[in-house]
């Protein structure tokens, strides 16, 4: 005996979709901004406010590659379904 099991889950929106996608960029923007901007001190035991561009570099870069990722899966996914 076999059951079809049916979803009901509807495809978000191109608007939900964008909204999120912005969203998740923002987070990164101020994320490597942080990370660019301060660090921890160990002999001092403090945050100093010092700026490193690397660690914000490789932040966003992950952050883009994440997003990118994605949006080439979302991308084939409608190309595919038509």
């Amino acid at each position: 005996m076999t059951r079809q099991v049916t979803s009901t889950v509807s495809k978000p929106s191109i608007k939900t979709i964008k909204l999120l996608f912005g969203a998740l960029l923002l987070w990164g923007l101020l994320l490597a901004a942080g990370v660019s901007l301060f660090h921890y001190d160990v002999e001092r035991q403090d945050m100093v406010l010092q700026f490193r561009p690397l660690g914000g570099v490789i932040v966003l870069g992950c952050v883009l590659a994440f997003l990118g990722f994605w949006g080439l899966l979302l991308w084939h996914r409608r190309r595919r379904t038509g």
